[in-house]
């Protein structure tokens, strides 16, 4: 079942960026779809021929882009957008979305792992951190 959902996701990402070349209509999510995968070029092929590549995994880094997103859009947790913005003039928008999912992600996981809902006010603290150590580069932001 897992495996039919990932091959969904999958088809539909192909769909949105063939729908965006072919300048045929998009709903709301596939232009959000195109949006993020236009600012991963190193994807594209992947993406333009589905068949040869349905192995690879980095649709889920496309969906923490969307997951983040989302969340800005709705500015939950509350308090993620001006953490968001305060990054994005430190770091760069992409990058301040980078260091941001890298912590989505773990705290994804971890719910995961111990099979209970994520933690909003521990991610919420976890970014703020990302802003006290973060620099003009990119790197490694600590979990704890």
């Amino acid at each position: 079942m897992i495996e039919q959902n990932r091959q969904a996701l999958r088809d539909y990402y192909a769909t949105a960026w063939k729908k965006h070349h072919d300048q045929l209509p998009l709903t709301d999510l596939e232009r959000q779809i195109v949006e993020v995968i236009a600012e991963h070029p190193e994807y594209h092929a992947f993406i333009e021929q589905p068949e040869q590549f349905s192995d690879k995994t980095f649709y889920l880094h496309l969906g923490l882009h969307l997951g983040l997103r989302e969340q800005l859009n709705t500015n939950r947790p509350d308090g993620i957008l001006t953490v968001f913005k305060t990054l994005s003039e430190k770091i760069g928008v992409h990058d301040a979305e980078h260091a941001m999912m890298e912590i989505l992600e773990a705290t994804l996981w971890e719910a995961q792992n111990n099979k209970e809902m994520p933690d909003e006010k521990k991610y919420l603290e976890r970014l703020k951190k990302i802003i006290a150590v973060s620099s003009t580069t990119h790197s490694r932001i600590p979990l704890k």
